[in-house]
């Protein structure tokens, strides 16, 4: 009397090869009876991803992918055999936990899976219980968000001095992962971040450009400076299976905000003739040119004690506009000025003086027709000018 069991075995059908997180795969089998004997029954089947092919050596690394209860296990030995499929579930999770790249998914009938509360179904006993599971070879994807391009204007003004436009900050994004995604950006200029933006629907292998407004941060610097200072766009999914291509990172140039007025003395003469004090004295003339070598526009001065003050010394240098001899002229009510550089605006301010005495107690020799700014944003020297004239006897 023959009483050897019947044997289980399984063909695995998927076709898919590929699934991505939070996704769900489609499996199929066709379970056959390679014993001598009939068997009868219903079994279980089940799924499982796994990195080494075996999810039933207990090493944590393999992840159910749902089963069937109750199929037919009614079969000859060597005649037809029973086709089933379902869909994985629950979906493959969203966890930065799961391998990503090349698994196995296995596939075994008579198993002790269980299914949603049912009870396991019982087992056929057959002559080799170790080969009731097939493999396929199945490539894991997940979301994967990247800058691919930031661009930005290569200079703009720091907020030190004055409100400054919102930069326009330039960023593509690309879906690299499997799915369509929600990809969520924050994009900073040094510690100054924009509202997140969002790119939203991107299917996977697409591109998104937007342009988003950032300010740009305040800076230590003074007069003109320029800090390399780093714009970062970054994409936010909550998992992202390669950081690397998250972020994308260039520098900008903030430049200081200033104004810096300077003084030029035109069209004065080169000598004067002192004429004695019975005579009426020589009258000079000459104009200070105040123009503006900064950035912005210089503020305007209409009842500041903010002076452009103008005449004739007998010193030298910076300053020095003390002493019997001076006869100054001290301006008030400054417009402001835009810089040299700009297109439109009043670039320079002309103060013409007409008419001023050379009276008889002036030293004879060499003067100096001086000008000097006294409320410049940025000093150092170079708000003052000088240019000699010599006294002379008729």
């Amino acid at each position: 009397v023959d009483v050897s069991p019947p044997d289980l075995v399984v063909s695995n059908d998927t076709t898919a090869t590929a699934v991505c997180l939070g996704d769900s795969v489609r499996v199929c089998g066709t379970m056959t009876n390679d014993g001598v004997a009939a068997s009868s029954g219903a079994v279980q089947v089940g799924a499982w991803l796994s990195l080494d092919g075996n999810p039933f050596n207990g090493n944590g690394d393999d992840i159910p992918m749902g089963g069937l209860c109750d199929i037919n296990a009614n079969l000859q030995p060597g005649v037809g055999g029973t086709q089933f499929c379902f869909d994985s579930f629950p979906p493959l999770p969203i966890d930065e936990m799961v391998a990503i790249g090349m698994q196995s998914l296995v596939l075994c009938v008579d198993t002790t899976l269980g299914c949603g509360g049912v009870p396991p179904c019982s087992w056929v006993c057959e002559t080799n219980e170790f080969n009731n599971c097939d493999t396929v070879p199945i490539r894991v994807d997940g979301p994967d968000a990247a800058v691919v391009d930031l661009s930005f204007p290569s200079t703009v003004l720091s907020p030190n001095f004055a409100p400054v436009p919102p930069t326009p900050v330039t960023v593509t994004v690309e879906n690299r992962g499997c799915d369509s995604l929600d990809i969520p950006v924050d994009v900073c200029m040094g510690p100054n971040c924009a509202p997140r933006a969002w790119f939203n629907d991107v299917p996977p292998g697409a591109q998104r450009t937007a342009t988003i407004d950032v300010i740009p941060p305040l800076t230590a610097l003074n007069c003109g400076g320029a800090e390399s200072v780093p714009v970062t766009a970054c994409t936010k999914l909550d998992v992202d299976v390669v950081d690397a291509n998250n972020c994308r990172t260039e520098n900008i140039s903030v430049v200081d905000q200033y104004w810096d007025l300077r003084v030029q003395i035109v069209g004065a003469p080169s000598s004067v003739v002192r004429n004695p004090c019975n005579v009426s004295p020589r009258l000079v003339s000459w104009t200070v040119r105040v123009t503006n070598v900064g950035n912005v526009a210089s503020p305007t001065f209409p009842n500041s004690p903010c002076l452009l003050q103008t005449g004739i010394v007998p010193q030298s240098g910076q300053g020095h506009w003390e002493g019997p001899t001076v006869d100054g002229l001290r301006v008030t009510g400054l417009p402001s000025i835009q810089p040299i550089s700009a297109n439109s605006g009043l670039r320079q301010f002309d103060f013409t003086v007409t008419g001023y005495q050379i009276r008889c107690l002036v030293f004879l020799g060499t003067q100096y027709i001086k000008a000097e700014f006294f409320c410049d944003q940025c000093t150092g020297g170079t708000n003052w000018a000088q240019k000699s004239i010599q006294i002379t006897l008729p």
